[in-house]
């Protein structure tokens, strides 16, 4: 089965399900968390920042004007966020994510002419919404990467989505 799976570790950075989460962070605790993966279309609470919800990964082979490697294929991800803090809050697109493979090979954001929605990026008010797409160019042979979404690079933690493409 194809989809987004998510793990966590660390604080400010950490996904816990939404259903479950107190809204108090545990930072005196140093032992390390269980595991704990989600099933595409969860909504995942990020560090009393934001509820984000991955869905619909897929590949697409790009348009007449795109210009692929040979072997490669584009990976597309949607993102749904909420502001779920009291002040507002800013995304930086692919900025605050990162996709690797199994190999810990990382790669950048791309442009698929077939994709219309941009990425997840700009000032989100106190319980306003956000969404976007984030696109990859990937070699079409690799089928298991992460996605990791890190709300605040000078904090531990991230949220760690386990990419399987068919």
């Amino acid at each position: 089965m194809c989809g987004v799976f998510a793990s966590h570790a660390g604080t400010s950075n950490t996904g816990t399900t939404a259903a479950n989460n107190t809204g108090t962070s545990n930072t005196t605790n140093s032992a390390p968390s269980p595991t704990q993966h989600f099933k595409p279309g969860d909504t995942v609470k990020i560090g009393g920042i934001w509820q984000v919800v991955a869905s619909n990964v897929r590949t697409d082979p790009g348009g007449q004007y795109d210009a692929l490697k040979s072997g490669d294929t584009y990976l597309a991800i949607d993102a749904s966020f909420t502001n779920i803090s009291n002040s507002e809050q800013q995304l930086f697109g692919s900025a605050d994510w990162t996709l690797k493979d199994a190999s810990g090979q990382t790669y950048n954001s791309s442009i698929d002419s077939n994709i219309t929605a941009t990425e997840p990026q700009g000032k989100i008010e106190a319980g306003g919404p956000g969404k976007g797409t984030l696109v990859y160019e990937i070699p079409s042979a690799t089928k298991q990467f992460t996605l990791a979404f890190e709300t605040n690079a000078f904090e531990s933690g991230q949220t760690i989505w386990d990419i399987s493409v068919c």
